[in-house]
């Protein structure tokens, strides 16, 4: 399945250390990876950035409920490659295209980094 900017994903792999938060797509990367920003529920963080509830659509085309809706929910203030062996993905939810133009200003000028990478310039690991 190709993915659209502004799609929720889900990664099969879910644990800590990979997959374990949604995702919303942003665009293809290089390497068998994508770019995206991670959502989270946490506003503890200072890079974590709140999200509007009506940055968040409710259905898909057919009237099915998202998986993934508005609930507290923040962005993680960094552009983030994505690994596709993470995966496979499943679209779970969409943000809007004026929420995809609240994250993109957030990030931009910022280059892909991995989660590992980023993880260590926090100094966490």
């Amino acid at each position: 399945m190709e993915f659209q900017k502004g799609d929720i994903l889900e990664g099969t792999h879910r644990e800590f250390a990979a997959a374990y938060h949604y995702i919303v797509y942003l665009g293809q990367s290089l390497d068998n990876a994508f770019v995206g920003v991670i959502l989270t529920k946490s506003g503890s963080w200072a890079n974590n950035v709140p999200l509007s509830e009506n940055f968040f659509v409710r259905e898909d085309e057919f009237g099915t409920s998202y998986k993934v809706q508005y609930k507290n929910s923040h962005f993680m203030q960094v552009k983030l490659d994505k690994p596709q062996d993470w995966g496979p993905y499943s679209k779970v939810g969409q943000i809007t295209a004026e929420g995809v133009k609240f994250i993109e200003e957030h990030i931009s000028g910022m280059e892909p980094i991995s989660y590992q990478n980023y993880e260590k310039s926090l100094g966490t690991t």
